[in-house]
């Protein structure tokens, strides 16, 4: 079982608390001293580090968070900044609450159930927009296909 298929896609994103142990923070908010995140429906860990001083409550950090966060047009996970992506021709063809247009092209992860193809990597998303790791624009046409598989390339 890939680690993609432990995780179900949902809608949301929330703080999980680990523990049930409650502080007061700078911000204004009682929250958990400990906590991860689920983004989608997949889970990310949140850094300790981030809570010891108290200035922002797991749910704030989780907000600022998700501002550069987009989710692939394939699978409807998280795509965080600094994540590779890949673009896929014909963003129509995928669901429209899902999708972000870079280039006018559909934004997808690179993740193994996504992108089969390593070679379909168009660059990395910066919380923007795609950073392209080729100086110009390289597109994935599955030729119908979604998900996955082996496509040809076009600039």
């Amino acid at each position: 079982m890939s680690e993609d298929e432990k995780f179900t896609v949902t809608e949301e994103c929330k703080v999980e608390p680990v523990g049930e142990e409650t502080a007061a923070y700078k911000c204004g908010h009682e929250g958990p001293t400990a906590a991860v995140f689920n983004l989608y429906g997949q889970t990310y860990g949140c850094n300790p580090a981030a809570l010891v001083g108290r200035e922002k409550c797991p749910a704030c950090l989780n907000a600022e968070g998700l501002k550069g966060v987009i989710r692939c047009c394939c699978c409807g996970f998280a795509i965080l900044p600094g994540s590779g992506v890949v673009r896929y021709a014909d963003p129509s063809s995928y669901r429209k609450e899902w999708t972000t247009i870079d280039g006018g092209a559909a934004v997808g992860c690179m993740r193994q159930n996504c992108c089969e193809n390593p070679f379909g990597v168009s660059g990395t998303w910066n919380g923007k927009e795609v950073e392209s790791v080729f100086g110009g624009m390289v597109i994935v046409d599955l030729h119908g296909q979604r998900g996955g598989g082996y496509g040809g390339f076009s600039d």
